[in-house]
């Protein structure tokens, strides 16, 4: 199976075990208001090795999240990141 990228957009779903290794993963919208404080993301992203953990940068910044505080392995992508994800991962799920 290919790749896919999972768009983020609900705090409220649970995530562990929906990814796989090459798998990219965008947190944007409300989802990334509780980033920082998501006790599991750290070892969400600890336990599933491969998989690219990013959190839409113009969100953190709507919401007023420290980049700095993003847990281990997270990294910001703006919106021109967000395309280049788009078009490198043909599959696509919304949460």
């Amino acid at each position: 199976m290919s790749a896919v990228l999972h768009l983020v957009q609900r705090p409220d779903r649970p995530l562990v075990g929906s990814f796989a290794p090459g798998d990219a993963v965008v947190f944007m919208g409300q989802s990334v208001a509780g980033l920082a404080s998501w006790s599991d993301a750290g070892s969400t992203a600890g336990s599933a090795p491969g998989v690219s953990w990013n959190a839409l940068q113009a969100d953190c910044e709507l919401f007023g999240v420290d980049v700095d505080a993003l847990p281990q392995g997270f990294r910001t992508v703006d919106y021109p990141g967000l395309v280049d994800l788009v078009v490198r991962y043909p599959l696509c799920q919304s949460w």
